[in-house]
């Protein structure tokens, strides 16, 4: 009998590989509890008895599957990053990649959320593994930008790993459920936007360049509207306060 706590790709056996594709297939139909041993082995040409020298159970079979997309998921990722300088792009690689892959398997990430999620999953040595050797990917990215001062150092970064990961997981079920349009460009900006450090840059004469200038003159819209009506300008009810930044992060 094959040592069922190898990671699988350690084993590359024929009929494994086919139980394992076929059980994806047969989980992201039906959904882990409506799935059956019987019905993955039919889709992979064995015997029911045949998944079971692989595999201890359903169960079992789950979080091997689960492990490999994960895996698979985040040595593309690694793959990208060593031909990716500069620590802003090196952020915007690791979220395209997994967006691109949200995209192309929308009922596998989703799959993926529901389960591994799961109170009874989480003592699942395969899928900790695999969602900690991400995390680490992620979060060494993270803290070289943060370090480098590309990225917002005022969080740490543990909460920008959740703000990523979160963010990631909400549009992987809004997608999969159908209630959000989805595009990937807008995605990844938004998600940018929360963690790059943007400064306010002027030129020799002291003028505000770049976007910083079009949110000022938009706030200096704002404040003169007000101002000719009468009434102060107001953020969540309170009075804005005003000041004179030098070079601002904002």
């Amino acid at each position: 009998m094959a040592n069922r706590s190898n990671f699988p790709a350690a084993r590359n056996g024929f009929r494994e590989r086919a139980v394992l594709a076929a059980a994806r297939q047969v989980f992201v139909e039906k959904g882990y509890k409506d799935s059956s041993i019987s019905e993955i082995a039919r889709r992979a040409g064995v015997a029911s008895g045949t998944v079971y020298l692989y595999f201890e159970n359903k169960e079992n079979l789950l979080h091997h599957v689960l492990a490999v997309f994960v895996r698979d998921l985040t040595e593309l990722v690694e793959q990208d990053l060593k031909v990716i300088n500069g620590h802003v792009e090196r952020l915007r690689c690791v979220i395209a990649r997994h967006l691109q892959t949200l995209t192309a398997e929308p009922e596998l990430c989703a799959l993926f959320i529901r389960e591994a999620h799961m109170p009874e999953r989480q003592g699942a040595g395969l899928i900790q593994t695999v969602k900690h050797r991400y995390a680490a990917v992620l979060s060494h990215v993270l803290e070289e930008g943060m370090a480098a001062g590309a990225l917002r150092n005022d969080i740490s970064p543990a909460i920008a790993r959740c703000i990523v990961i979160g963010g990631l997981e909400h549009l992987t079920l809004k997608t999969w459920s159908g209630r959000l349009p989805f595009d990937v460009g807008m995605a990844i900006d938004g998600l940018m936007r929360l963690l790059v450090r943007q400064e306010i840059e002027v030129d020799a004469a002291g003028r505000v360049l770049g976007p910083a200038l079009e949110r000022l003159e938009h706030i200096a819209d704002r404040l003169t509207a007000a101002t000719s009506s009468g009434q102060p300008e107001k953020r969540d009810g309170k009075q804005a306060a005003s000041g004179m930044p030098g070079k601002t992060t904002v």
